[in-house]
């Protein structure tokens, strides 16, 4: 694999890593929280829209083109379920890889219909870690708002101050397997 491709996977992993922190530090019943976020509103959608994003990207990097209608965002089967949503998650990383294995020129042109501006393939990947970061921030606010845990290492990453309900609920759940 070429050596910034590798690099930007490296990323990725790191940004996942705190994705699947977040699924495995919550209850089911967490998960399943509402918010007031119109479509997204809670936990496990926004999980399964991340996952369904990346399926996009990945098509994108077959097709020279993003489509962000690849997706199926209506899977109440896998959002409402921690295994479930590991599951989707572990499918796309692994197709992800196998498909930028096979790239050999990663400055090919991904179009988005920007004309001069479209991202070639390490910026377009860059785009897919700046994607979950985001949900990563949605998901924080939503944490701090229900008084829930932080993963451990996100806190760590970007130092977070918790509240005296999250210290709480984080030292319980650590060390502690939470699947379902």
């Amino acid at each position: 694999m070429e050596k910034n491709l590798q690099r930007i996977l490296s990323s990725w992993r790191v940004y996942r890593s705190h994705t699947l922190d977040f699924i495995e530090i919550l209850t089911e019943e967490e998960i399943c929280y509402k918010f007031p976020h119109p479509g997204l509103d809670t936990f496990g959608k926004h999980f399964l829209e991340m996952a369904e994003v990346q399926k996009s990207y990945i098509k994108a990097l077959e097709t020279g083109k993003i489509d962000f209608s690849v997706g199926n965002y209506e899977q109440p089967d896998i959002y409402k379920k921690k295994a479930k949503l590991r599951a989707h998650f572990k499918k796309m990383d692994d197709h992800m890889v196998k498909i930028l294995k096979s790239i050999k020129d990663v400055n090919k042109e991904i179009d988005w219909g920007l004309g001069k501006e479209n991202p070639n393939i390490l910026e377009h990947l860059q785009f897919l870690i700046q994607h979950e970061i985001l949900h990563h921030g949605q998901l924080v606010a939503f944490a701090y708002l229900f008084s829930l845990p932080i993963p451990e290492r996100m806190v760590k990453t970007w130092a977070f101050p918790l509240n005296e309900t999250q210290k709480m609920h984080l030292k319980s759940r650590i060390g502690q397997s939470r699947r379902v």
